[in-house]
This record gives C-alpha cells, structure tokens and sequence, in this order.
C-alpha cells in the first residue's frame, strides 16, 4: 500500500470504529440506568473509554495525513505515535478503575430489572466489540498503524469482557454476583498488561528506536546481494508513525563512473521499498572504497621483473607485469608477469586486452598511453587508469605508493 492510502484506510477504520462505538455506549448506558444492573453501566463506561480511543486515533491519524513543511520536513507521522501513547494511558486508567470497582463490590448486592433484555445487550455488545476489535487489528496490521493495532487488541478483551457482562448478570439473577467481579479483575489486569506493552512501544517509537532485527537483517540482505557493492557501514531506520526512514552508507570500487553510481544507489532503494512496504524514505550515500591490498596490471616489453620497461603501446604490449601492493605499509607483496595474448590481434587488441585485465580481476592500470575503446572498456569494469612519463615499473609503482600519480577520466590518445 501507498503511505497516503494506508493513513486512509486507517482514517476509514478509526471513524467506522468510533460510530460503532458510540452506539454501544448509549445502547449499554441505556439498558443498564433503566435496569439498575451496575456491571452493564460499568461496561458503556468502558465502552466510553473506547470512544476516547477511536478519537485519539483518528486524531493522530488524521494529523498523519499533513503533508511535510519548512519545520516538519519529515512529516506528521509521529503525531499517529502520540495517539498511541494517550491511548495507552487511556487503557492503563480503564484497567486499574475496572479493578479498584470489582474489588469493592466482590460482596455487595443489588436488585435489578429487564435482566433478559441486560443480557441480550451483553451478548449483542461482545459479538460487536469482537468483530471491530478483529477489524482494527486486520486494518491496522496492513498500514503498519500501531494504535489500530493496540486499539484492536483492546476491542477483543473487551469482547471478553462482555461476556463475563452476561455471566455477572446471570451470577446477579442467582444472587452470586462476586463470582463476576473475580472475573472482571483478572480481565482488567490482561488489559493493564496491553496498556504497559503499548506504552512502552509509543515511548520507544517517539525515540526513533530502530525497529526488528528482522526487518534490518532484509535490507542488510538486500544491500549484500548487490554485486558492485563491496562494502556498507551506518545503516541506520528508525520509527516514525506507521513508516519507517533510513539511511546507509554503501562503498563501491573507487573510479566508479557517477552515473552508474546513481543506478545502484536507484536499484536498492527501489528492491527495499518493494520488499519493505512500510519504508517511506531510504537515503543511500555512495562512497568509494579503499581497499588495504590492491592489484595493478603495468604493460611491459620484456621480462625483467620490477626493472622491466614499460610499455607505451597499451593493447599490443608483449607482456603484464601484475603486482598486488599493501597501500598501508606502502610495500609490494607479489607479483607475476603473464604474455599478453591479444598483442598479435589484427583488429581492437585494445578492447581484447583491456577484458584479458578485466579477468584478472585488477584494480588499476598504469601505463604510459591509453586509446578510447581501452579506457572506455576499463572505466566500465571500474578499473581506474593511471598515466606515468617513468621508464621501469619499479619507478612508476613508486610514484604511485607515494601518491603521485593520478587517475585519469579520458583517453590519452584516439587512435
């Protein structure tokens, strides 16, 4: 679901709720002052409680809807989170006055009238409350709005209640009534327990905590499957209403051309709002990566190890000297000299060595020249090409530990 359409349909089940609600309170209220019957009375004051709740709900939902301004650049969507914290409280107050009642009136006694029509009301009103609470749970499950989720949870021990509603009725018709008042206690301690739980989430979430592992560990997943992503560091979501933001910071290949920068960065971000419904912004930064140990390729004309000469022509060179070098400790670790065998090629020996390098899994070429179709080839495969005026490989590699030699971001020769 779209962001937009989740608060709606949220807004959709807040109000559905909240008429609902406001029946049963009138219809309990009714039938119970009439009937003298206190338990019934006692279940519209909770119903009422409910009231409060849909309409702190619909509130923070509706305020959700504001599009973002110069001073809420992210939105409104916390203002869903502070509907869920009153609502928390709103439960937590309902329980604990639901068992201050039933304890005090464990021994009492009343007489009452229209006991069938009580009992009627009570089931009628479980039925209700269990199909709305159920509702708002499905609802608020598929937006990711978490008061319709806490609310829903409300409405089913409500449904319960209820039903121990009729069975107090029934215990007050046979003059056991303290039986009802056990019950009610032990129900308004499971709703002191949803009350405590979603207190807790309503804090949490308007302190930007990072949600489940198990939604970090897809994205993680997501950014890992990419194949031009060497690294990430900083990943970082917290909880903003029913949406989540995050942020990350990926390492691609040093010399990595911008635009395919961008389309990697594009590639992720659109697998993670696919995969993640709730993510409404994800900001990937691309840096490149600096690698400790790197491999150079050098074209060479003949075989003399580090003294080797090098070459000027790039694609018809004799021979590669490959070296993979420690950038920390400015050392070489080892190296190899394969023949090239693309050097007798009639036509692109440029582009066919350039793949041959490619296969050798290199991250830099120093040369003395390079042609378009090489460079071009090169840059793709995100190998950064040096250029350096030294005679042997010893010398140029030195330069390059030292820091002296620069990439470059075009060919030094069009033919």
């Amino acid at each position: 679901m779209h962001k937009n359409t989740n608060l709606k349909e949220g807004e959709k089940a807040a109000l559905t709720s909240l008429f609902i609600t406001f029946g049963l309170v009138v219809v309990k209220g009714l039938v119970g002052t009439i009937s003298g019957i206190i338990v019934l009375i006692s279940d519209a004051l909770h119903s009422t409680a409910d009231l409060t709740i849909d309409l702190a709900s619909l509130v923070g939902i509706k305020i959700s809807q504001k599009k973002p301004t110069e001073k809420f650049p992210y939105g409104y969507y916390k203002a869903e989170n502070i509907a869920t914290l009153f609502i928390s409280l709103f439960i937590l107050y309902v329980a604990v006055q639901l068992i201050i009642e039933s304890y005090f009136s464990l021994f009492s006694f009343t007489t009452v009238s229209m006991t069938n029509i009580a009992l009627l009301v009570s089931i009628f009103s479980s039925l209700i409350s269990y199909l709305i609470g159920s509702y708002l749970k499905k609802i608020g499950k598929l937006t990711n709005l978490s008061s319709l989720v806490v609310n829903g949870k409300e409405r089913i021990i409500d449904s319960i209640s209820s039903m121990f509603v009729f069975l107090a009725i029934l215990s007050i018709i046979f003059k056991i009534s303290y039986v009802a008042n056990i019950v009610t206690i032990a129900i308004s301690i499971l709703i002191l327990r949803i009350g405590i739980f979603s207190l807790k989430d309503s804090i949490l979430s308007l302190m930007d905590i990072s949600p489940s592992q198990g939604i970090v560990k897809e994205i993680e997943e997501i950014i890992k499957g990419e194949k031009d992503v060497i690294s990430y560091e900083n990943l970082k979501l917290r909880k903003s209403g029913p949406f989540l933001f995050g942020e990350v910071i990926i390492k691609v290949k040093k010399g990595f051309d911008i635009t395919k920068a961008h389309e990697i960065s594009d590639k992720i971000e659109r697998k993670i709002k696919e995969r993640i419904r709730q993510i409404n912004s994800f900001l990937i930064h691309v840096e490149p990566f600096e690698a400790r140990k790197i491999k150079i390729a050098v074209p060479i004309k003949e075989k003399n190890g580090l003294k080797s000469l090098v070459d000027e022509k790039f694609g018809r060179a004799p021979f590669f000297l490959f070296l993979t070098v420690d950038r920390e400790q400015k050392r070489i670790i080892e190296t190899y000299i394969r023949e090239n065998p693309y050097k007798d090629a009639k036509i692109r020996a440029g582009k066919l060595t350039s793949q041959f390098l490619v296969k050798e899994e290199i991250d830099y070429v120093i040369a003395k020249e390079i042609g378009e179709i090489s460079f071009s080839f090169l840059k793709s495969n995100s190998i950064e090409v040096l250029i350096t005026d030294t005679d042997t490989v010893e010398e140029a590699v030195l330069k390059y530990l030292n820091n002296e030699l620069k990439s470059i971001e075009k060919a030094t020769r069009k033919v």
